[in-house]
């Protein structure tokens, strides 16, 4: 039987971790196809497994269940098995990995198999004999293989498990993905080789080389200049006149290692990270961090993320002003630290260590009232084994600024014990662990001094900007490791935070959560989530959070970040809008009989007012009928991500139940005035409201004006919706765009005039939510579809003008509230029916409490309000 090492946190056999670099010559990947069997479980592999060859085959990188294996599963915080640290279920899915390599076998060579990334464990056999175990799926593991080798054809088989007790560090907020997921790669090398080394730089332009461990004396040469030195010695440089290495200006030096006949070309940055007097400073001056977190991630491979992705994600960064990368929660591949090096950007590496499920093994969240998990000291010495892999690979790299030590993982004695074991390795950057600092995480008040600055995740931003620099025992300064939770529709507060962070060099940034949804394609429809599969347990479309889709999608909050991060200056267009020309008529209103319809004709057109709902059920203008459906008051919007909490409230509230009926009808010039309530079945009014109609020949004008009742809460808007024809998609207007805007989102755009459609209004996320809305609007302007041999909108056939003296909002989509607020996946969206219009005299800001803070009460709708709607169904309507 195998032995147990998965549930004993053992690396067996594997060599000490060391810098993460290729010699020039000696590599052979193994990347490719690969047999593959898989099993229900351990007990079902049997002890001579790797004397049978896998039928099947499968690509390597790539995570298991893209190819049909074992299932997908998305989970936040609660671990997928039962908590009984250090086991694991016995129904542990299992994968018997083989690949043939030949092998020319020279004297004087050793062999080494790397794996770059292995989820979660794998046991390694060679020619059918055991070589060793390795866990930690986020490192480099690397075995010496010389006495395992022949000259020949040689077989590598490696037993990957889904589970093993270190999975119990690995509980980040992700699709628990298996298999072999990063490079495989035979390295043939001379002996006496280097094996491992540090690089060492300051701002003056010295470069310091220290050889950790091999065996011959290597010679290096670096900026023209050569120097032999010894293992366990330390070589000096001197770069006169240094070009530094920022994310501006990314300038590295080639660094030439040649030892025992073999060369390894390296890159130097010359560049040093210095804390000073509570100001983070890189290369003696204070920067600010405009950073993202990121995952590894693409839609059709899950965690096997290739060099072009990795590439595709910072040169997209880099466009939208992001200058820095957290690895959350673990170490990214070797070819991304490379890549920041490269093309300039901070990384904030962080070890493979998060134990979020540890505070929920009880059903509650509270750390402090379960026990810890590193009250088992072979679990301490795993985190501190966890940050000595992570900054052993990545020591060289200047483009790593900051050490993280994990995420979301309580606080205690193996913190602070992994802290020190990091300096002791690099005193050359300062160390980070937010779970220091949290009020949930560290509610004993333990000791912090070990690190060098203080984190917070999601705190208001009234917090950072009047209670931090407050603190009187506190000069470190601050980080926002995870901010602005970019989960649909949002984040809407990144400027409130920006206009704070950029008032202290105290403040060093944050980092947006996240960079990128994690939504699966696979099994046909479109992107899925969380439950999409079956699994148990999931967190739904939490993993649908990114600044950008799957596929790279650009998402309006991206667009934001550039502009707050690159510190746009909006200017609003120096322009005037125009307004409704209403045409009188002899109006003649018929009352209601009994409080039904309210019939009025102006000339030729006629129009209908539901006496029971104050709704403009009909508008007959030029003949013909110009409401899909009726206009009515609405106080409702299909929930965003960021409403994933009031949400509820507003469901216990009736908000979504709350139907409009009216208590007094009175005439009015020109037509009929009408005072209602917004009522749901057992709740009191929701909203009460008066509308004022007064017609004309091809329009009508509406007085809108409502209060809030005072022991309501604000429901997320009120304004009036109503559908016109589908075809009536072309859109001119006045306002806050191009992109949608909210009220907390509007100072990032300008007032301008715009042209657009329905259905590039349309923001297309994968959990259809509210989108689209135009802040700030004076003048919207609606026609049938464009011909497609004409430049300009067709006449204005059946279209619509709207305008009001006073700003509003309003969204022109292809869906109304319900079908949005109903349905699960963009791709499950019924075709449209309508072109479905809301106007509203107030709508709540977006803000980013999916996961951060409340919203602003300053972002509530108002109490009261009023405005006034003039609508002409006519072409020429515009004055």
């Amino acid at each position: 039987m195998l032995k147990p090492y998965y549930e004993q946190l053992k690396t067996v056999n594997a060599l000490p971790p060391r810098c993460a670099y290729a010699p020039e010559s000696g590599s052979i990947s193994l990347n490719g196809e690969w047999g593959i069997r898989a099993y229900a479980g351990i007990r079902a592999v049997p002890d001579d497994f790797y004397t049978v060859a896998p039928a099947d085959t499968i690509p390597v990188p790539s995570c298991a269940q893209y190819y049909g294996y074992d299932n997908f599963q998305y989970t936040n915080v609660n671990y997928p098995f039962p908590f009984d640290p250090p086991y694991v279920p016995w129904e542990n899915p299992a994968f018997h990995y083989r690949r043939t390599v030949n092998v020319e076998k020279a004297g004087g060579k050793k062999y080494y198999l790397a794996f770059d990334g292995v989820d979660s464990c794998f046991y390694l056999y060679v020619n059918g004999q055991f070589v060793g175990f390795s866990q930690i799926s986020h490192r480099t593991s690397e075995f010496d293989v010389t006495d395992y080798i022949r000259g020949g054809e040689n077989a590598v088989d490696a037993l990957v498990l889904k589970w093993c007790a270190g999975s119990y560090l690995e509980d980040q907020d992700k699709w628990r993905f298996t298999g072999i997921f990063r490079d495989v790669s035979l390295l043939a090398r001379p002996n006496g080789h280097i094996a491992d080394y540090k690089i060492e730089t300051e701002s003056d332009g010295t470069a310091r080389f220290q050889y950790i461990s091999g065996g011959l004396p290597a010679t290096l040469t670096l900026n023209g200049e050569a120097k032999t030195v010894k293992a366990g010695e330390t070589a000096a440089f001197k770069i006169e006149n240094p070009k530094l290495w920022t994310v501006e200006t990314p300038y590295l030096y080639d660094l030439k290692i040649e030892c025992a006949g073999e060369v390894v070309n390296e890159k130097v940055g010359v560049r040093a990270v210095s804390v000073e007097n509570g100001v983070f400073k890189v290369n003696g001056k204070h920067i600010k961090l405009k950073g993202v977190n990121r995952h590894d991630f693409h839609p059709e491979k899950g965690a096997a993320v290739g060099i072009e992705d990795m590439r595709r994600d910072l040169t997209l960064m880099k466009a939208h002003n992001i200058n820095a990368v957290r690895t959350s929660h673990y170490p990214s591949a070797p070819a991304f630290y490379r890549l920041c090096d490269e093309l300039g950007l901070y990384v904030m590496s962080e070890a493979d260590v998060e134990c979020h499920g540890v505070a929920t093994q009880n059903g509650g969240g509270d750390w402090e009232s379960v026990p810890s998990l590193f009250d088992d000291g072979q679990y301490a010495e795993a985190v501190a084994e966890r940050n000595r892999a992570n900054v052993a690979a990545q020591k060289n790299r200047p483009c790593v600024i900051i050490w993280s030590l994990g995420n979301e993982s309580g606080y205690g004695d193996a913190f602070i014990r992994a802290a020190r074991e990091v300096k002791r390795l690099d005193n050359t950057r300062p160390v980070h662990y937010e779970g220091a600092f949290s009020p949930e995480h560290n509610q004993a008040g333990r000791d912090t001094s070990v690190f060098d600055m203080v984190s917070r995740m999601y705190p208001a931003p009234e917090w950072v900007a009047e209670e931090y620099l407050k603190i009187e025992t506190e000069t470190r300064p601050l980080v926002l490791c995870e901010y602005c939770h970019a989960m649909g529709n949002g984040p809407g507060d990144l400027k409130q935070y920006w206009d704070i962070l950029t008032s202290s060099d105290r403040f060093m940034g944050g980092f947006v959560w996240e960079w990128k949804d994690h939504g699966v394609l696979y099994g046909g429809g479109g992107c899925k989530y969380g439950g999409d599969f079956g699994e148990a347990p999931h967190d739904g479309n939490f993993c649908i959070d990114g600044l950008v889709g799957p596929n790279w999608e650009i998402k309006p909050g991206l667009l934001n970040v550039k502009k707050v991060y690159g510190g746009e200056k909006i200017e609003d267009g120096k322009i005037a809008a125009p307004s409704v020309r209403l045409t009188a008529g002899d109006v003649r209103i018929e009352p209601a009989q009994g409080g039904g319809f309210i019939k009025i004709r102006c000339g030729e057109s006629s129009y209908a007012v539901d006496g029971f709902t104050g709704s403009l059920t009909s508008a007959a203008v030029g003949g013909r009928e110009r409401l899909v459906s009726p206009l009515t008051v609405n106080i409702t919007r299909a929930p965003t991500d960021n409403d994933r909490n009031i949400r509820r409230e507003w469901l216990a509230l009736g908000v979504y139940d709350a139907k409009p009926v009216v208590r007094s009808v009175k005439a009015a010039k020109n037509g009929v005035a009408l005072t209602g309530k917004m009522l749901p079945v057992s709740r009191s009014s929701r909203l009460d409201f008066t509308l004022a109609y007064a017609f004309f020949a091809d329009s009508v004008e509406i007085n809108f004006s409502y209060t809030v009742p005072d022991l309501a809460k604000s429901p997320p808007r009120a304004g009036l919706a109503f559908a016109v024809d589908k075809n009536i998609t072309e859109i001119e207007y006045y306002g806050k765009g191009p992109g949608e805007t909210y009220v907390d989102t509007a100072d990032l755009s300008a007032f301008g005039r715009f042209e657009t459609t329905a259905e590039k209004n349309f923001t297309n996320y994968i959990r259809p939510q509210e989108c689209g809305s135009h802040c700030g609007a004076r003048y919207v302007r609606l026609s049938r579809g464009r011909e497609p041999d004409r430049k300009t909108p067709a006449a204005l056939d059946g279209g619509l003008v709207i305008s009001a003296p006073a700003p509003f909002s309003f969204s022109v989509l292809p869906y109304g509230e319900k079908a949005l607020r109903e349905t699960a996946h963009n791709w499950e969206l019924p075709p449209s029916d309508a072109v479905h219009i809301s106007l509203d005299a107030a709508m709540r800001g977006i803000g980013s409490n999916s996961c951060g803070p409340v919203l602003n009460p300053k972002y509530e709708i108002p109490r009261k309000g009023e405005i006034t709607f003039s609508l002409a169904f006519a072409q020429g309507a515009m004055v």
